[in-house]
């Protein structure tokens, strides 16, 4: 009885006791020093951004950093030891790190187990054990707080591209004033593809940052050579494998070791930049559609006020499903192209007739998908004199089946 008595006490006086971890304002804190192992990291605030200025002079991570502050400044405490003991019970003599806010709180963390990571307020006698999730924000090494995505270009700025492999291969993605072209093929390259691909490598995480001799690899034999031009600035970057992928960008006295699944990511062909969309007009720009199915009505939809309005035959039409069409439409890309020989009778009949009709003085676009082959259809699209034949995927005539396959 008398141990359930102690039990209630205990359990009352924590739950009125303030379990707030160390009181102040997250915004107002411009730096932190943290101390592990006989190593300093120290990272300030300028402006939104957060730099680390020891060991060295790199970007920070604003994103953990940040969380960590607002952790410490709203979290709470799960358990209090008031007569604790030893310090080394806990891994706090001496603390596996401490953590100094300028203007604000020091406090020290010790062993982190299965239920939380212990920590003592400087100045405060009683230990406390705090959620465990702390220890993923720490820094566990003088690299744990610097951003993981260094690469400084930005995309939408950048005005060449050139990928040179170890067989001799190379081209270029060249932006001019008419958008970019594949040299030295000539090609037009498609805009939208160059600036995925640019933020996807500028999101490439680096999982360790390790100097040049640690990571087993020579960087004059890298399997890629990427060079990316902006308006003043280039970037030299290789891809080198070993025991692991790497990236290394010249000038840099590191190598940065990426996950694996990005090696897809950096090797590229012309062709995966080629502009290979078949509709040359815009969804905005499309005022009038017909969809013809072989021995039923033709449908007939009009914009009107911003909105689609069924004519022919008179009825209701989801708007969602005209502009989901339309856009389906204008991203539509071509697996393989054909002269006019090789898909002789492929379009009688057609399977489905699409007549899109822009503003005023545009002329019209007619696309027609025929019989299927391999893995796709046969397209054909006119527009004014010109004419030109596709193979494009199957799930294009599914989609208009779906959404006006009734005829009706």
């Amino acid at each position: 009885l008398s141990g359930e008595i102690w039990y209630e006490v205990n359990k009352s006086l924590y739950d009125l006791r303030d379990k707030s971890i160390v009181a102040f304002s997250p915004r107002e804190v411009k730096e932190i020093e943290a101390s592990l192992r006989g190593k300093v990291i120290r990272v300030r605030k300028e402006g939104e951004k957060w730099k680390m200025i020891l060991p060295k002079e790199v970007k920070a991570d604003r994103e953990r950093i940040e969380e960590l502050l607002q952790r410490l400044a709203k979290g709470r405490v799960k358990r209090f030891y008031d007569a604790p003991g030893p310090m080394e019970i806990y891994g706090l003599a001496p603390p596996r790190l401490l953590l100094r806010i300028k203007k604000g709180p020091t406090l020290r963390f010790g062993k982190a187990e299965e239920e939380g990571i212990y920590a003592q307020v400087e100045g405060r006698k009683e230990v406390v054990l705090l959620d465990r999730s702390f220890a993923e924000l720490l820094p566990k090494g003088v690299n744990d707080w610097r951003d993981k995505y260094p690469l400084a270009f930005n995309p939408e700025k950048v005005r060449r591209i050139t990928f040179a492999y170890p067989s001799g291969e190379e081209f270029s993605c060249v932006r001019g004033p008419e958008g970019w072209k594949i040299l030295p093929q000539g090609m037009k390259a498609d805009g939208d593809k160059i600036s995925a691909f640019l933020w996807k490598l500028k999101g490439v995480a680096v999982k360790e940052f390790l100097p040049l001799q640690k990571a087993g690899v020579n960087k004059d034999h890298p399997f890629l050579d990427l060079l990316i031009e902006g308006e003043k600035e280039k970037w030299s970057l290789r891809l080198l494998k070993g025991k692991a992928l790497y990236l290394y960008e010249e000038g840099k006295e590191e190598i940065y070791r990426i996950a694996s699944k990005d090696e897809e990511l950096f090797l590229k062909e012309p062709d995966d930049f080629k502009y290979k969309r078949i509709i040359p007009i815009k969804e905005g720009e499309v005022r009038e559609l017909r969809i013809a199915f072989p021995h039923k009505k033709e449908i007939f939809l009009l914009k009107e006020g911003g909105r689609w309005v069924k004519k022919r035959p008179k009825g209701e039409v989801e708007n969602w499903k005209v502009t989901s069409l339309l856009w389906r439409l204008m991203a539509l890309e071509y697996l393989k192209e054909f002269r006019k020989g090789e898909v002789a009778g492929a379009f009688s009949p057609p399977q489905v007739e699409l007549t899109l009709r822009p503003d005023e003085g545009k002329p019209e676009v007619v696309l027609t998908l025929g019989k299927k082959r391999g893995e796709g259809v046969l397209a054909r699209i006119k527009r004014g004199e010109k004419e030109g034949y596709y193979l494009v995927k199957e799930d294009l005539l599914k989609t208009i089946e779906d959404y006006f396959g009734n005829g009706k």
